[in-house]
């Protein structure tokens, strides 16, 4: 038996002797991880929910009225349901999209690291605010 898992198992065991001698204190342990994982799930749902809404930004779709809106997440849904052939292409696209924008995302960021700052200009501007 490799090792590790040999570990494994001598761990699990003192674990279930453990749980056994204070089955309150196991409880409440394993009770602190749940706790635990789901503040993570949340924290992931809500980030999930963020990236979408820049998406539906980013592709200009948030100037839709709710009900279009819907109407595709459903027409998306049932697509979805029905494992329809049309998501191929819809997974190539956004594969191909989300392609270019990390490509675009990179090389900005890289020229703004490369390009030097930009000098003051010397002469005085027409703004009060700026004087």
């Amino acid at each position: 038996m490799p090792t590790s898992l040999k570990s494994t198992l001598e761990s699990q065991r003192g674990l279930a002797s453990k749980f056994r001698k204070n089955p309150l204190q196991g409880m409440h342990q394993i009770k602190a991880k749940v706790t635990v994982f789901q503040q993570q799930y949340d924290h992931l749902l809500q980030q999930r929910q963020q990236d979408i809404a820049k998406l539906i930004s980013t592709l200009d779709l948030a100037t839709l009225e709710d009900q279009t809106l819907v109407g595709a997440l459903l027409f998306i849904k049932d697509q979805v349901s029905a494992q329809d052939k049309m998501l191929e292409v819809w997974q190539d696209a956004g594969e191909r999209f989300l392609r270019r924008s990390k490509s675009k995302k990179n090389s900005s960021s890289q020229q703004t690291q490369a390009s030097p700052p930009k000098a003051q200009s010397s002469q005085k501007s027409s703004n009060p605010r700026d004087q």
